[in-house]
């Protein structure tokens, strides 16, 4: 029976890891500044793109019949 505990608080001590370095990632990813020249705003070519998913493409809500 300890044995089971032990591997459980283990398993559940990674994971805790994990999702902290997820959640640090995230935040020190959040940080970093843009680089010059990246303008967001440019969606002129999103009528080409293939990436359906992105929130630029203004076209994909057009393409659901909303």
């Amino acid at each position: 029976m300890p044995e089971l505990v032990i591997k459980t608080l283990l398993a559940i001590a990674v994971l805790a890891v994990l999702v902290g370095l997820f959640i640090l990632g995230y935040l020190l990813n959040k940080k970093v500044p843009r680089p010059e020249g990246c303008d967001l705003e440019k969606t002129d070519q999103c009528s080409q793109c293939a990436i359906s998913t992105c929130r630029l493409n203004q076209n994909r809500d057009k393409d659901k019949g909303d």
